[in-house]
């Protein structure tokens, strides 16, 4: 009698257990391990198999990007330490490299906090693949690193 009482009980525990499984603990997996390997980091050094500085944090993140990944997006990170890593970056300023992100902050209507101030001195280093491009580019007075990329 006792037996079967205990393997009602158990039979009881794993039909609760087995749906709140699936449809709680697995999902919340799935996206805790997608958020990881998505984040904009990844995203930048997946892209263009490029290494971003480790102690950043997230300012701001505009994208126009559509089902097959083509747009524009510029992200803004703070950036703690590590200045070696702009070691060879340019350091003259480019007309051109201004419009072109201007041109990006324009499509993605970026407010005034996150626009970079040129007049401050920046270093940059521009990539490109095929006809898409990112510009990195590290205003060091307020320590913030920009993206710049476009997908055509």
């Amino acid at each position: 009698m006792f037996k079967k009482e205990r393997r009602s009980w158990i039979i009881l525990i794993c039909v609760i257990m087995v749906p709140v499984f699936c449809f709680v603990i697995a999902p919340l997996l799935i996206y805790g391990i997608g958020h990881f390997w998505s984040s904009t980091e990844k995203v930048y050094e997946v892209n263009w198999n490029i290494t971003l500085p480790d102690d950043m944090d997230l300012l701001d993140d505009r994208k126009t990007e559509s089902f097959r990944g083509d747009g524009v997006r510029h992200t803004v990170y703070s950036v703690h330490g590590k200045e070696d890593y702009f070691q060879d970056f340019r350091t003259s300023g480019s007309a051109e490299i201004e419009k072109v992100c201007f041109d990006v902050l324009a499509d993605l209507q970026v407010e005034e906090p996150y626009i970079p101030d040129f007049k401050m001195g920046y270093v940059w280093k521009k990539y490109t693949k095929y006809s898409d491009f990112l510009i990195v580019l590290y205003i060091p007075d307020k320590s913030e690193l920009h993206l710049f990329q476009q997908f055509i």
